[in-house]
């Protein structure tokens, strides 16, 4: 069998390979990264987030110093 008979090898991690421990779970992942649900519903004092981005940061009594 020549070279270019042979299927070319897949990408990425092969399935045989033990997962990782502490690392496999999106959803412990999800919670270390996601937004906090006080500054989502504004309940935070912290710099205020935006859904509409630096226009949406225009408030009345905001000075930017």
């Amino acid at each position: 069998m020549s070279d270019r008979d042979r299927p070319l090898p897949a990408l990425g991690e092969p399935d045989a390979q033990p997962v990782p421990d502490g690392e496999s779970d999106f959803a412990s992942e999800h919670d270390n990264t996601a937004v906090d649900e006080s500054i989502l519903t504004g309940t935070d004092d912290r710099e205020p987030e935006s859904p509409r981005g630096w226009s949406g940061l225009e408030r009345r009594n905001l000075t930017a110093d």
